[in-house]
Formats: C-alpha cells, structure tokens, sequence
C-alpha cells in the first residue's frame, strides 16, 4: 500500500482515559482504504484526513 495520508479517528470510548470518553486512533490510509465504524445508538464517529509531509 502507497501509504500518503493520516486519518484520524474520533469515536466515542467509554474507556478513554478522557472526561468526555472520546478515542482517538491514526492510521495510514490511501485510496483504495476502506475504513469500518460500529456506533451505537447514540454514538458518532468523526475521521479527519491529512496528508503526509
């Protein structure tokens, strides 16, 4: 994989050593990534895509 971008990963955690319980994980991505959230009923997911310097 042609790794070029970083996408961040906000999700709601309740084991995120956080006040507001939100995870955040980085991963290498590109176009052919396809990325996989399970939320629940009242959770969210928000993913912010950068590229690589």
């Amino acid at each position: 994989m042609d790794s070029c971008n970083t996408a961040t990963i906000y999700f709601d955690s309740s084991e995120a050593p956080t006040r507001t319980k939100v995870g955040i994980e980085k991963i290498s991505v590109d176009s052919t990534t396809v990325l996989k959230a399970a939320m629940s009923g009242q959770g969210g997911v928000a993913i912010r895509i950068t590229t690589k310097n």
